[in-house]
């Protein structure tokens, strides 16, 4: 199954929470970073410095 790189974009956030979600029920304890840091906080210019695969 090939792969596809691409910058994270505002409709990856429903995805990424879900992801989120389901990662924390099987590892309540793990240490997760809120999906909207991946587009709002500054560094990453609106998604141009986060990669979604």
């Amino acid at each position: 199954m090939p792969i596809t790189i691409r910058n994270h974009t505002t409709n990856d956030l429903p995805d990424l929470a879900a992801f989120i979600t389901r990662y924390l029920a099987a590892i309540p304890d793990a240490k997760l970073i809120a999906p909207e840091v991946y587009t709002h906080h500054p560094s990453a210019e609106e998604g141009q410095n986060v990669f979604t695969a």
